[in-house]
């Protein structure tokens, strides 16, 4: 498939609109008071809204995320944790303190990735695949040392078998009626906490040179036992394998078939293999129907439309597929409709999938942040770093 530039999703009247909306929210958000959650649940998510706006505040709000994460011990996670303030930060600063700061946060990593047995998580919000996100491109000693660490572990608690190579849940994290009927633990079957993540990592290992061959290896392998294991249906991809995995309950980014089908493509891509794109555009182009039928419950991007506009436009950016296209449109004035002025931030609210209530959220991932750089991202004519941070 031939490689192409980014180029804006939509014009006129709606690129306009998109535009003013985005910015709308990034001016409330700057208003915020300053946050004490740790990484892309605070500051950190309004850094990169506030710095892709081209706001001064932007400094201010990473230098808080910075002070948050030095104060307590904080977890591994990319997307609450380490992991992501790492990220957010050698993204958007430079300098001499900025370089010292990422050195300490990247001997943090190694000083938990220095284990002979991996027995954490392996996901991609709060384990190895969020790691690997973190030094995918970067060819400095210390991120080339993390990047075989992670690929060191993926290895030896990756399942080898006759369909290829797979991750699991490990037992400990499964309910005990659960662990009772497998003591192996469950595939996950979502970008957001299963094995579609890692495949998403591992593609953009490939991408940027990244250990090619040990990449390019579990990559392939990996994407082929998904398709191989799960039985081709509508929709296809569900909460868990071998049970649940026709039970979607959020479906978005996080779990169902198009955050899947945007893993797979990337990895076709990435991999240079056209079956693999043919059947991952085939997965996303089967997924809107169902989507329309079952929408998701808010705008933001982990299981809202905003998730998904941003899914089918970078499949758009990929290939030029006329249906992608159609779908990212439908889904940017969907998320615009969700807009209600006067409300939450910017006038967006998120719904809390724990609780079940309405809550002001200015995060990146389930909030109004991830919808106004999606906005945004459909009106600009280069990638949006960010993204690589969701591996589609």
């Amino acid at each position: 498939m031939e490689e192409r530039r980014w180029e804006p999703l939509v014009g006129g009247a709606l690129a306009a609109r998109a535009c003013r909306v985005a910015h709308e929210i990034a001016a409330e958000v700057d208003e915020l008071l300053p946050s004490d959650e740790v990484g892309l649940k605070g500051d950190a998510s309004a850094a990169l809204l506030l710095d892709r706006c081209g706001l001064p505040s932007a400094v201010s709000r990473l230098e808080s995320a910075l002070t948050v994460i030095t104060r307590r011990p904080a977890p591994l996670s990319l997307f609450g944790g380490v992991t992501g303030t790492s990220w957010v930060l050698r993204h958007l600063a430079e300098g001499a303190d900025v370089d010292r700061a990422a050195e300490r946060l990247d001997a943090a990593i190694l000083r938990h990735l220095d284990v002979p047995v991996w027995e954490e998580r392996h996901d991609l919000l709060s384990g190895l695949a969020g790691v690997g996100v973190l030094v995918a491109g970067r060819t400095d000693p210390r991120g080339m040392e993390i990047a075989d660490r992670v690929l060191a572990h993926l290895e030896s608690t990756a399942t080898h078998s006759d369909a290829g190579v797979t991750w699991w849940t490990p037992a400990r994290f499964l309910p005990e009626r659960v662990r009772a009927r497998f003591p192996d633990g469950l595939i996950d079957l979502g970008v957001a906490h299963g094995v579609p993540g890692i495949i998403g990592m591992l593609a953009a290992f490939v991408e940027h040179g990244v250990e090619p061959l040990r990449s390019g290896l579990l990559l392939e392998a990996a994407a082929r036992w998904l398709l191989d294991a799960v039985p081709a249906r509508e929709p296809r991809f569900g909460a868990s394998w071998p049970i649940d995995f026709h039970d979607v309950k959020r479906v978005g980014w996080c779990y169902g078939d198009a955050g899947v089908g945007a893993v797979l493509l990337r990895a076709g891509c990435a991999l240079s293999l056209p079956d693999l794109q043919a059947t991952a555009l085939g997965i996303l182009a089967q997924s809107a129907a169902p989507l329309a039928e079952r929408p998701p419950r808010d705008a933001g991007f982990c299981h809202g439309a905003a998730g998904v506009a941003h899914i089918y436009n970078v499949a758009f950016q990929r290939t030029g597929d006329a249906r992608m296209h159609a779908e990212a449109v439908r889904w940017i004035e969907e998320v615009l409709r969700w807009q209600t002025p006067g409300t939450g931030i910017g006038g967006y609210t998120s719904l809390n999938g724990v609780t079940g209530a309405w809550e002001d959220n200015a995060r990146l991932l389930s909030g109004a942040v991830g919808v106004a750089l999606v906005l945004l991202a459909a009106t600009e004519d280069d990638e949006p770093e960010w993204q690589r941070l969701f591996v589609v």
